[in-house]
């Protein structure tokens, strides 16, 4: 079951914020964390007081109650009210009842998609494969073939793959990367060539 709350500020003895809750001893209605900035610079001027409008009614009934108020008092952030809701209402999130959680572990302790499976040799095989090229940077355009390096239109040496040219000539990987997609004119005033493998 839930709750409708509004929070009143005590200087003007006007409410400011309305919100929903689940049954857990109104923690949501006290709670100062997770609110909007708006709320928090109404709450560093003044002292509020909580207050319980509606209670142990079904989420649904919460929300469009919550809609009700919000619409009621109108929104600062729309110059038409005094409630620090971001929102029209009817969208926020709580935690779900006890009751709710419980059916919701009892529905996944079904679930046994992947527990005790195992891939298949072959299937580790690719995924081995795979990983490999990938920490090798191979799926990487830039590091297709070999490089040719150049230092003011001069050769400097070819090199088997971009890694061993960035290797050598102390550059990182992501520079000849760049430059190979057209991000850098030039790495530590070195450009490249790619020779096709």
């Amino acid at each position: 079951m839930a709750y409708v709350y509004r929070h009143i500020r005590l200087d003007k003895n006007v409410p400011f914020y309305i919100g929903i809750g689940a049954n857990d001893e109104y923690k949501r209605a006290f709670s100062k964390t997770g609110r909007n900035p708006i709320w928090k610079r109404i709450v560093a001027k003044t002292d509020f007081e909580v207050e319980i409008i509606i209670d142990d009614v079904s989420v649904r009934e919460a929300k469009d109650k919550e809609i009700e108020f919000i619409n009621l008092y109108g929104r600062l952030s729309l110059h038409n009210g005094t409630l620090s809701n971001i929102t029209g209402g009817g969208d926020g999130f709580f935690d779900p009842p006890k009751e709710h959680r419980l059916k919701i572990i009892k529905r996944n302790k079904g679930n046994v998609y992947h527990k005790g499976k195992s891939h298949t040799d072959e299937a580790k095989i690719i995924i081995g494969q795979y990983s490999s090229k990938r920490n090798k940077g191979e799926k990487n355009p830039a590091f297709k073939g070999m490089v040719e390096a150049f230092k003011n239109g001069a050769f400097i040496g070819l090199y088997e793959s971009a890694n061993k040219c960035a290797e050598n000539l102390h550059i990182s990987n992501g520079g000849i990367s760049q430059f190979f997609s057209g991000k850098r004119k030039s790495v530590s005033g070195f450009t490249f060539k790619r020779i096709a493998a």
